[in-house]
């Protein structure tokens, strides 16, 4: 059972947060509280990660906190024992007011064997006093970034929360076709907010029908 208990975030959880968003924390937090002690303090400072930093990694650690079950996951069997590629936290705290993280949408990116496939799950969470809607990736193991969860962006709660939510998603897999020719994902394997045709609207501003990415001008045609 978690020591801790607090009314929403604890001191170490309003410096992450707070600094990813680049604005002050919204509760007094203690003198000399680095960014660096708050990570640590929280073991959430993995040692290795590609392509997306630590500070994305923590918050989306702090927002999904209360999903960790519904996210993707690798499993199998060996020698009589399961094995699991993504780790659960345990709780930081015990809160006054839990953030409800939302789900988005989730795709699968390839199947590269029978029963070996690649999802992600996009979630979107409210955050009470900075009034802002965080959208984070998950996957289902560490193999590509190092970790299993990362935060892609953020909003204004006045915004509308399907289309902004869906800006960030493509904004996230263009950058993976411009950086790594990532191709188009395979298939959705479960609607939230953000419905098949929407994806299929989104993806088809940087991606063929036949997966691959559009040339330059036509992605500019098509985001236009």
């Amino acid at each position: 059972m978690p020591k801790k208990h607090t009314s929403l975030f604890l001191p170490e959880e309003h410096r992450i947060i707070s600094n990813w968003l680049d604005v002050k924390p919204k509760e007094k937090i203690p003198d000399g509280l680095t960014l660096d002690d708050a990570l640590q303090n929280l073991n959430l400072d993995p040692e290795e990660l590609s392509i997306h930093s630590t500070e994305e990694y923590a918050v989306a650690a702090i927002m999904l906190e209360r999903v960790q079950g519904r996210l993707p996951q690798w499993g199998a069997v060996k020698d009589g024992k399961t094995i699991l590629a993504r780790g659960y936290r345990d709780k930081a705290a015990e809160r006054v007011i839990e953030i409800t993280p939302r789900h988005l949408l989730t795709i699968n990116w390839a199947d590269s064997a029978p029963g070996y496939s690649w999802p992600e799950s996009y979630y979107v969470t409210f955050v009470p006093l900075y009034d802002v809607f965080i959208v984070t990736g998950s996957v289902d193991c560490t193999d590509v970034y190092g970790v299993t969860d990362f935060a892609l962006g953020h909003f204004q709660s006045d915004e509308d929360v399907v289309e902004a939510s869906g800006n960030i998603i493509l904004s996230e897999w263009s950058m993976l076709t411009t950086w790594y020719s990532q191709h188009r994902w395979a298939y959705i394997f479960d609607e939230g907010l953000i419905k098949s045709a929407q994806a299929d609207t989104l993806a088809d501003k940087i991606w063929q029908s036949d997966g691959e990415p559009l040339e330059e001008d036509e992605t500019l045609e098509g985001a236009v």
